[in-house]
């Protein structure tokens, strides 16, 4: 039932003018149906009519005899009344009449309930909301504090600066000079590599004097204070925008507008976002296995085995080269992720067939393929039955390494389950790493070679008989399974439009983010970007990037690209365990990199790092064990991974509030002198209107603008005038018309205004049964009954012959 509290303004207004129409057109027929029928209409105080049989007659005392003036009077509003289209009466009757009368005697009453729709549904469609000002407004901003425990966790701002380790043992000076660039040619919104910091750090001083001339520096630490990846949202935290739903982050040091806004802001800013990407490919091997009572998660386990679902019998018999034909330009403009994950599963299953003796030397093309021992579905066992294992795949968890062939135990050591007959180690894997990866340490640290990152993914273990169904815990005596993936990562860095929402009240926690979107290029050219380049070895530093004016573009030992994104350098290293760099204080250049060496570390660094692997959590479990369904969410997968460990990781420290070097050892760098103005939109509340309910509206006032330039137009051709407009209403005036009939040789319809209302105006009629009669006072007796009741209609009216005769002698009538 709708209460009187949900009732909305323009829906009260709607019933209020519903009332207003059913009220106007009814008042007036009313009005006349009763003063027609009562005892003193108005008709009344003009004659007083008792229908019968006869024609009547009339005898009206002089005070109550009609006049013409009063006959128009009446007339007009009585004809403008419902009445006659009620009853039918002749003003309606369309017989005979011209074509063009016709068509406004039907357009007239169509208008009018055109009009009327437009009176009932037009207020139904105003409304009130809170909406955007339309015109933005210049605001300054001030430092919004994280009060999350990201917030509280993140360590304050200390002025060392940046420092940078170059080369090995012995260090050399790293290469370049300290530049100041102007920031006009730049968004001030945006970071550099150099706002990016440690959210964690420790403070250090080298004992020998070599490093930083034997004075503390900053090198990078880490400290697991929240995970986000299980909310499923975009938010602000301290320093940063984290996208957990679809990957990234974006470094800003947030800030919010200091005036005063009672119903809140929105403004967009561009923001420099590194987002992971991964493509993953099935390696269509999968780990099988049979759960009893003796189990667990690291123990020795005989039913174990490798199960090929197609990944040895119907493997590719063709080498996929790395560097010429394929993959020759596989570089900044051309990065096939996909492609390179694909290597990695192609060398991943040739070197364990190799290590099984499936097959012979997949690398040697007269060996290659020579023979294939295997068939779809054709089991491999893992564990030999009489010894102890050093298979480290846990069942419960989600297993990630950098090393392929991680699944084979033993692959060092003299081992009972397979010959070996080619020898394969754990480097021949290692090696196959790296041509996924298609960098290492000794390439040169330039533009080419992208930070990729590849491994293998082993995914939840499933039940066999019913893979779908989510397994809270692994029952004895039932079969699992679990698919293996070959994955390759990168980062790249992107510009955003990220839009803001400001409910203007609890500082950051009022502040939401309402899209994200790559930036349009449409109206100004793509960010020119630039990638150090010295000749120097990738394992010796890693290169500074960032944007950079179109003056440096082609500057000495740099590389540029323009380009909507930039694919980060550098390279994964097998030896990096913790996602932070404990030799130096410059994050921009590697957190990405240590990031991704975390996360291909999974279930291995668990112990002293945040458990992703969702052994130990049941939310995490059921979200990889729905992701690792298939190549597209395993990918997904490593992203959110990755996500979730740089945010812990490193913190933006450019904002709008804060574009000077901290001069103290503050929290922040919020409290700047300078604040830079930026145009936002103030919320306000508005009176705004569905258009659809105001098409009856626009309907008539259509109508209206053409009747109205029919009119201005008719009227400047003389067509039509206010003389003639004048002359019509005279001409079809009910007064002037029975008074021009019933004294023709005194009056006339041409007369004046004036003349009418001296003369013809005044003059008295009654109107018959059958036709209207001219009155003219007579002599009688005003006490008779028969005078006073003002007619006399026929022989059986109860009025005496006398009083008739009386009435008669009164009247002179004129015959029409």
């Amino acid at each position: 039932m709708i209460q009187l509290q949900d009732l909305s303004v323009g829906q009260v207004a709607g019933m209020v003018a519903t009332g207003i129409f059913v009220y106007c057109p009814t008042k007036p027929c009313a009005t006349y149906y009763t003063r027609i029928s009562s005892g003193r209409s108005i008709h009344d105080y003009s004659i007083r009519c008792h229908l019968a049989s006869e024609p009547c007659l009339a005898s009206v005392f002089h005070k109550r005899l009609t006049l013409f003036l009063s006959r128009s009077v009446v007339s007009r509003s009585l004809h403008s009344s419902y009445w006659p289209a009620i009853l039918r009466s002749n003003p309606t009757a369309s017989a005979g009449q011209h074509k063009r009368v016709e068509l406004l005697v039907w357009l007239t009453p169509i208008a009018k309930i055109l009009l009327a729709l437009a009176a009932i549904l037009t207020p139904l469609g105003l409304y009130d909301s809170i909406v955007l000002s339309r015109e933005p407004e210049p605001q300054s901003f001030h430092y919004a504090q994280d009060t999350s425990v990201l917030g509280f966790g993140t360590m304050p701002r200390l002025d060392f600066g940046i420092n940078r380790r170059c080369g090995g043992y012995p260090f050399w000076a790293c290469p370049g000079n300290k530049v100041n660039v102007s920031e006009k040619h730049f968004n001030p919104s945006v970071s550099s590599v150099f706002d990016i910091q440690w959210r964690a750090y420790r403070i250090t001083r080298d004992s020998e004097s070599i490093i930083n001339n034997g004075s503390e520096y900053l090198v990078g630490d880490y400290r697991q204070l929240s995970t986000l990846l299980l909310n499923d949202r975009i938010e602000a935290v301290e320093g940063l925008i984290v996208d957990s739903h679809n990957g990234g982050i974006g470094f800003r040091n947030h800030s919010l507008p200091s005036g005063d806004l009672a119903l809140g802001a929105s403004w967009s800013e561009d923001i420099l976002f590194i987002v992971p990407e991964t493509q993953c490919v099935n390696t269509n091997l999968t780990i099988d296995f049979y759960t009893d009572d003796t189990q667990s998660a690291y123990s020795y386990d005989p039913n174990r085995v490798l199960t090929d679902r197609g990944g040895f019998a119907n493997i590719n018999r063709d080498y996929v080269y790395w560097g010429s034909d394929v993959f020759a330009n596989d570089t900044q403009d051309t990065l096939d992720l996909q492609a390179r994950a694909f290597k990695g599963a192609w060398l991943n299953n040739g070197l364990t067939m190799q290590y099984m003796n499936i097959t012979g030397d997949t690398l040697r093309n007269d060996s290659r393929f020579s023979y294939l021992d295997s068939f779809v579905g054709k089991r491999f066992p893992l564990m030999a039955p009489d010894k102890s294992s050093t298979y480290l795949v846990d069942h419960r968890a989600i297993n990630t390494a950098f090393s392929y062939g991680n699944y084979l135990p033993d692959m060092d050591r003299n081992s009972s389950l397979y010959e070996n007959p080619f020898s394969i180690t754990t480097s021949d894997f290692i090696r196959a790493g790296l041509l996924c990866k298609g960098q290492g340490g000794g390439d040169y640290a330039n533009i080419s070679n992208i930070a990729v990152s590849c491994g293998l993914v082993i995914s939840m273990a499933r039940l066999l008989d019913s893979p779908d169904s989510v397994p809270l815990s692994h029952p004895t005596g039932t079969n699992w399974t679990q698919p293996i993936y070959s994955c390759a990562s990168a980062a790249k860095a992107i510009i955003k439009t990220v839009t803001f929402k400001y409910d203007g009240t609890r500082g950051l926690l009022g502040l939401n983010i309402l899209n994200i979107t790559d930036k349009d290029y449409r109206r100004e050219e793509k960010p020119l970007w630039v990638v150090e380049n010295t000749q120097r070895n990738l394992s010796y530093y890693d290169p500074l990037w960032g944007m950079t004016n179109s003056v440096y573009e082609g500057h000495a030992n740099t590389s540029t690209l323009r380009k909507d994104s930039l694919w980060l350098p550098g390279y994964t290293s097998r030896r990096t365990e913790a996602p932070y760099d404990d030799k130096q204080n410059l994050p921009g250049v590697n957190f990405h990199t240590t990031g991704f060496s975390h996360v291909y570390r999974l279930p291995a660094l668990s112990k002293e790092f945040f458990d992703y692997s969702g052994k130990n959590s049941l939310a995490l479990h059921q979200k990889w064990f729905e992701l690792t369904r298939n190549e597209t969410g395993t990918a997904h997968m490593l992203n959110l991974i990755w996500t979730d460990v740089v945010t812990n990781a490193v913190v933006g420290t450019r904002g709008l509030a804060s574009q000077v070097e901290p001069s103290s050892r503050a929290k922040r760098a919020g409290d700047s002198t300078e604040d830079t103005p930026v145009l936002i939109y103030v919320y306000e509340r508005r009176v705004l209107f569905h258009y659809l309910y105001g098409i009856p509206a626009f309907i008539v006032c259509a109508l209206a603008l053409t009747l109205s330039t029919a009119t201005v137009v008719l009227g400047l051709m003389r067509r039509t005038g206010l003389r003639k407009l004048d002359k019509y209403i005279n001409q079809t005036s009910l007064g002037r018309s029975l008074v021009s009939l019933l004294h023709p040789e005194e009056f006339s319809q041409e007369q004046s205004k004036r003349e009418w209302e001296m003369g013809a105006a005044k003059r008295q009629i009654v109107l018959g049964r059958e036709r209207p009669l001219a009155a003219v006072r007579g002599k009688y007796d005003s006490r008779d009954d028969g005078a006073r009741e003002g007619l006399l209609c026929g022989e059986n009216s109860g009025v005496s012959n006398e009083n008739r005769n009386k009435v008669r002698k009164s009247l002179v009538g004129i015959r029409l």
